[in-house]
């Protein structure tokens, strides 16, 4: 149940992230360290959300349901998420 709840949480966050960062960024040329941070920490986790969730429907399927390739896919789902997080980072920095 709390995974559909942070799902939603995390969907509906976008447009108030976008907007909260296109404010900070129209009032003041260089947003603040904070506001960066909550928009790369905003991206990492909703990168790991939709990758765990395509991780979920293969495994529902049988691909990659053994437990060696279980823990695979849970480490290259966590890789995943944190990678465009640092491109994001790379971009808004």
């Amino acid at each position: 149940m709390a995974y559909r709840v942070t799902g939603v949480i995390l969907a509906t966050g976008i447009p108030f992230c976008h907007a909260s960062f296109a404010r900070q960024r129209a009032v003041v040329r260089t947003p603040d360290a904070n506001c960066e941070q909550r928009f790369v920490a905003f991206v990492c986790a909703l990168f790991n959300r939709l990758l765990a969730g395509v991780r979920h429907l293969l495994m529902g399927i049988g691909i990659g349901s053994d437990l060696a390739d279980a823990r695979r896919s849970a480490w290259l789902t966590d890789l995943g998420g944190v990678s465009p997080a640092l491109m994001a980072a790379g971009v808004v920095l």
